[in-house]
């Protein structure tokens, strides 16, 4: 028979078996529960590239599963909404690029949610390098000579977008004003699409994050006419900025962020911020980001908000000077 002090040995060993299934080490903050990063845009976009590589790492570090959930269509406004509607929780996220945020409410009038209203900013992720690429074919190989042949030849060239609303679409649209040329605008439902189409050489040019046409570019079949912003990229140093070819109004750049929906509390957003901002951080992330064309970037929930709120009100000017709606 057990005597006394080996009996209460084994029942304390047993107790403190059953503490990790009593105590979960891991409850973000509802344990167990997966995470949905929604992507409104289609697979193979840089977007849904950056999510993919962030998502194992936000699984590891929140002790759930986490996976990307692409959501695209009508300008990227059904996956938006999703998140927008969403329960607070912090399970449902909103990976995405700047446009369907800062752009959309100001070209559609009657948007199904109010960014600023329905969304809440964690971090910034990334800034992107925007491009103006063109397919071979075309007789140009700088914006000036681009000009040229399109005011030749009005109506001939035609330029993709990634859709209505999206910086590809209003970069395209700020050219035709500037420039005073005619140039016909095709809209896809994603980058890749458009890529495939601009590669193909059935449309001519398009303004594109450097994710996608790099390889085309390195082997010949595309050509790099300016990019965006007030200075060069590293990655292409002898393509010179669309402001330093004398066209102005181009300085805006891209960015991507994370969301969760309005009402999340602050405690899960600031835990949400904590380990993505370490995730953008790792070596790895930074050094995949910029093969994809974007530098990783991060701030403070506060700080995210309010570059939110700045560029809302810039592009909201662009969309009000060239005249667009999207109804």
């Amino acid at each position: 028979m057990l005597s006394r002090r080996v009996m209460l040995a084994a029942l304390a060993l047993g107790m403190m078996a059953a503490v990790p299934l009593l105590c979960p080490a891991q409850s973000f903050p509802i344990p167990g529960k997966r995470v949905r990063v929604v992507v409104p845009f289609p697979p193979g976009g840089q977007a849904d590239f950056q999510a993919r590589l962030i998502a194992p790492k936000l699984s590891a570090a929140l002790g759930v599963p986490v996976v990307v959930d692409n959501r695209p269509g009508a300008s990227s406004i059904i996956g938006v909404q999703e998140v927008a509607r969403a329960a607070p929780d912090g399970h449902t996220l909103l990976y995405t690029i700047a446009s369907p945020i800062v752009v959309n409410p100001h070209l559609f009038a009657k948007l199904p949610y109010d960014p600023l209203r329905d969304l809440t900013p964690i971090t910034l992720t990334a800034v992107t390098a925007q491009l103006l690429v063109a397919h071979v074919s075309v007789p140009a190989d700088d914006i000036k000579e681009l000009i040229a042949y399109a005011k030749a030849h009005p109506g001939k060239l035609s330029f993709g977008s990634y859709g209505l609303g999206t910086s590809s679409h209003l970069y395209g649209e700020m050219l035709k004003a500037s420039a005073g040329i005619d140039v016909v605008h095709v809209p896809y439902k994603g980058a890749a699409d458009a890529t495939k189409d601009l590669v193909a050489g059935r449309i001519d040019f398009m303004f594109m994050a450097l994710t996608a046409p790099l390889p085309y570019v390195r082997q010949g079949k595309l050509k790099v006419l300016g990019v965006v912003g007030n200075k060069r990229i590293a990655s292409l140093p002898g393509v010179p900025a669309i402001p330093e070819q004398g066209l102005q109004g181009f300085e805006l750049t891209g960015w991507l962020g994370m969301f969760a929906p309005a009402g999340t509390p602050a405690a899960t957003v600031d835990r949400l911020n904590s380990e993505l901002v370490k995730i953008l951080r790792e070596p790895q992330i930074v050094e995949r980001f910029r093969q994809g064309g974007s530098d990783a970037a991060s701030t403070t929930p506060k700080g995210f908000a309010t570059l939110v709120h700045n560029d809302h009100e810039k592009w909201g000017e662009v969309v009000r000077r060239l005249g667009i709606t999207a109804n």
